[in-house]
């Protein structure tokens, strides 16, 4: 993994659809079909998401806001996530994630929510005043000394903790692997509820989109890309719609008959990005 990738990466990404994470104070619910993970060996591979919470959300979701940050409804929290799980379905549908996560979470305010800014950027902010930041780590599914050693208390943001952000991290990161880590069973990290009302109609709304891109004459991998949306739900989403309409090549340009059916299913609706 790049940490120099990382922290100069965009912020403000989304939750993928239907994805809400666990803070510590959740309960474990029961799992019928063989029990949550004993071991590390259990665990699916090291997987990354990065997303972004009102400071109100966050806290219901147990997720930290960091330091004394000031603007009330306007601070967000964006929540740099490294995981390890292993997937189980409830009866409902709802699919529940346990094993362990890393999480850094940047508590900011004065600054556009959807503005693509870097980590360093907004630490010079924060060294010149024009912003207020703080961060803090969360590990919860893993404990031993060097976890322990190497995790900070909150800190404010600036140009030199911003180093000691990146040090902590690549350290926690390092010391997954490490023989005197232990991992915690039963942690629940996530629920993803793929039948929440929001998520219907999100996929509602890229359903009409994908119809429309093909009255635009665009290929499902170009529709899929000026989407520009990171959730494989949607994809697939998309997907199922060109397929609908006999468009099994992710390449090929629709040709008029897929439009004229694409165009009778929306009825005059349009939705485009």
């Amino acid at each position: 993994m790049s940490f120099d990738l990382l922290f100069s990466a965009p912020l403000g990404g989304v939750l993928p659809v239907g994805f809400e994470p666990v803070g510590a104070l959740a309960d474990t619910p029961p799992v019928a079909d063989g029990g949550v993970p004993q071991r590390m060996a259990d665990l699916g591979e090291l997987l990354s998401y990065t997303y972004d919470l009102t400071a109100r959300r966050a806290g219901e979701l147990s997720i930290p806001v960091a330091g004394s940050v000031q603007g009330g409804a306007d601070r967000r929290v964006i929540v740099y996530e490294w995981t390890r799980y292993k997937a189980h379905t409830d009866s409902s549908g709802v699919e529940l994630r346990y094993g362990f996560v890393v999480r850094f979470c940047l508590t900011i305010n004065k600054v556009d929510a959807t503005a693509k800014l870097s980590l360093p950027f907004l630490s010079a902010q924060a060294q010149m005043g024009q912003i207020e930041a703080a961060w803090m780590m969360q590990v919860r599914g893993l404990t031993g000394p060097k976890i322990n050693a190497v995790v900070l208390p909150p800190q404010e943001l600036s140009v030199e903790t911003f180093v000691l952000a990146k040090q902590s991290l690549e350290k926690v990161i390092s010391a997954i692997d490490d023989a005197s880590t232990k991992f915690v069973p039963g942690i629940l990290l996530a629920r993803v509820d793929p039948a929440t009302p929001a998520t219907l109609y999100w996929l509602g709304a890229v359903r009409a989109y994908a119809f429309y891109c093909v009255t635009k004459n665009r290929s499902r991998t170009e529709a899929i890309v000026r989407l520009g949306a990171s959730d494989p739900g949607v994809a697939d989403t998309i997907s199922e719609a060109y397929q609908y309409l006999g468009l099994s090549d992710p390449t090929t340009t629709p040709p008029e008959t897929a439009k004229t059916q694409a165009r009778s299913i929306l009825r005059n609706i349009k939705a485009d990005t």
